[in-house]
């Protein structure tokens, strides 16, 4: 597994295979979000329902049970909040103003690539590369099932002030508010770990 950040023409780069499973993960997620029919019939199929319960169990934050110290409770705060601005840069850029969400998206990816990683990295530590694979895909279902029962319009609304206010954020602000995520998540499983 390589990771390297570079500067090339001013910006950050990733390269290897993390950046492509932290992409991959989400994309069956986004697929069934653009697509309601696959995604109704994807959730009624009774073959997904072990699995989830599966990751649940490993999860906690998916179920409950599971107590995470606050670091842990940060890194998949982090991860949902990646998942979130993914799905909110390809389905809704045009009610955002944007031209190309999804550039922006990508940029805001190589220029936190090592925090993302981080935290990936925290979440590997515990579930390892199948089970954070299998969390990035849950919860990228999760956000999915949102969208279409929201409807287009609705979700990007709902989503509209976080990706603005993060895709552009400074790291102090990006590492502040995601601290604050992982700080409550962690309150609500009564500070253990």
């Amino acid at each position: 597994m390589m990771r390297s950040n570079s500067l090339s023409g001013g910006s950050a780069r990733l390269v290897g295979r993390p950046l492509v499973r932290l992409f991959g993960a989400v994309a069956l997620g986004v697929a069934a979000a653009l697509s309601p029919v696959a995604s109704a019939q994807d959730a009624a199929t009774p073959t997904s329902a072990p699995s989830l319960q599966e990751l649940n169990r490993l999860t906690g934050s998916l179920g409950g049970g599971s107590c995470y110290n606050r670091q842990q409770a940060t890194a998949y705060e982090t991860m949902r909040v990646h998942t979130q601005l993914m799905l909110a840069s390809l389905g809704c850029g045009s009610s955002y103003g944007l031209g190309d969400a999804y550039n922006s998206y990508r940029q805001f990816t190589a220029d936190h690539a090592g925090l993302l990683l981080s935290y990936q990295g925290i979440i590997e530590a515990q579930l390892g590369d199948r089970g954070f694979d299998d969390y990035r895909t849950v919860i990228a279902n999760e956000e999915s099932q949102l969208m279409v029962d929201l409807g287009t319009t609705g979700y990007c609304r709902s989503r509209q002030a976080r990706f603005e206010s993060l895709i552009g954020a400074s790291p102090d602000s990006i590492q502040e508010y995601l601290n604050d995520l992982g700080g409550r998540l962690h309150a609500q499983q009564g500070g253990c770990g």
